[in-house]
């Protein structure tokens, strides 16, 4: 897409009638802006642009969601009937984001020129991944983007509803420790040097607990912003690593998929989308190996993604994607099996699609389970966090009188 930021352009004219008018219109460009008003039959009288605020420029910019909400839309217009220019150009017009509104526009001005659509998605933004482009670019060989477009938006729906489920199982328990975090640090730093004060105004020995709350509200109080300081630089730190030293993430991603639920989780999560992207490819008639290198984008743990090289060379040897699949332990013998009786029905990119069916589902029912057991182990560790510094606080008060004495 065109590196041009989105500008604000102010514009006065007249309409059809010969009434003035006046608006504004964001764009990249004001050839776009005049354009736009041509279609609507508005004559310009003048037009000045001014620069736009950061929570505009966000608001207005292009997701994921705008993506397939592209790919739905433009499948159904595609399967009405609609030619394709005209399709693109009936969606941004109706778009609300100023971004997508310019990046379609700027697709549709390079399918009039005669650009195939593949290559007009790939000049035009990144968003548009290599499956996406392959996808479209062997519809466009075989006369069939209504339909192509139309398994796009199913896997990118599909897609998004697994990613969404991950979110929502990782979000309750961080903003749970969160929570916790910051009650625990506003008693230790606020509440309990009052509670200090006050016993050490009596003299009296405290009980060990109590001592160790206050020496920890003690050094908190006194090396919070070097604590702080540390945490920044050790994340700073971390993160030049992993760019310097790439091992780093590998052996993290191998870590991951090892532990005891989570790994299982993530592992059939990553094998789900690798089999859709695989089995959608297949099914729009992209080879195998092509199909292979595609889902590989799909994949985010390092050290899964280290093992497809091999898979693909083995496969270019003479090898069937079973055999290759079993050389490697971390691949689970459902997918091994389904694959094989794939391959041997010729019905490949069906069992892959039920290989990520069967994932999908076992993913959900995991998360959920997950969901309903970290509830009340949240609840119980918050309990003993906050509970183990209140009760602190309040042993010596329970032994006031031989304090007092």
């Amino acid at each position: 897409m065109s590196s041009a930021p989105l500008i604000c352009y102010c514009w006065t004219g007249q309409d059809s009638n010969g009434s003035p008018c006046q608006g504004k219109y964001l764009a990249r460009s004001e050839q776009e802006v005049i354009t736009y008003l041509k279609q609507r039959s508005i004559q310009i009288t003048s037009i000045h642009s001014r620069k736009i605020g950061l929570v505009v420029k966000w608001k207005h910019r292009v997701t994921t969601k705008d993506i397939h909400l592209f790919t739905r839309q433009l499948a159904t217009l595609l399967s009405s009937g609609v030619p394709l220019a005209e399709s693109i150009c009936l969606i941004r017009l109706h778009h609300q984001k100023a971004e997508m509104r310019s990046l379609l526009a700027e697709i549709q001005h390079t399918i009039i020129a005669g650009t195939p659509l593949s290559t007009a998605l790939k000049r035009s933004s990144h968003f548009f991944d290599s499956l996406y482009i392959s996808l479209v670019k062997s519809a466009e060989q075989h006369g069939q983007l209504a339909e192509v477009f139309a398994k796009l938006s199913q896997y990118m729906e599909q897609k998004e509803q697994l990613r969404q489920k991950m979110l929502k199982a990782m979000i309750y328990p961080i903003m749970v420790l969160l929570v916790a975090i910051i009650v625990c640090y506003i008693m230790l730093v606020l509440v309990i040097p009052q509670f200090a004060d006050l016993f050490h105004s009596f003299g009296a020995k405290l009980p060990w607990l109590t001592q160790q709350v206050i020496s920890l509200s003690n050094w908190l109080s006194h090396s919070s912003l070097y604590l702080l300081l540390v945490i920044i630089l050790g994340a700073i730190s971390f993160r030049i690593s992993q760019a310097k030293w790439p091992r780093i993430n590998y052996y993290l991603a191998k870590v991951a998929l090892s532990l005891p639920i989570l790994g299982r989780v993530l592992l059939r999560s990553e094998l789900a989308r690798f089999c859709s992207t695989t089995a959608t490819s297949l099914r729009a008639g992209v080879p195998i190996l092509t199909g292979l290198q595609m889902a590989m984008d799909s994949v985010s743990n390092r050290y899964l993604l280290s093992l497809f090289p091999d898979v693909i060379t083995r496969i270019s040897s003479g090898e069937t994607l079973h055999q290759s699949l079993r050389r490697h332990p971390c691949f689970p013998e459902t997918l091994i099996q389904l694959t094989m009786i794939g391959e041997e029905s010729g019905k490949l990119e069906e069992m892959l699609f039920r290989v990520a069916l069967i994932y999908e589902q076992d993913v959900t029912q995991r998360l959920e389970t997950l969901e309903k057991l970290m509830e009340p182990v949240l609840i119980l560790l918050l309990g003993l966090v906050i509970g183990g510094l209140v009760i602190a606080m309040y042993l010596p008060i329970f032994n006031l009188a031989s304090i007092l004495s």
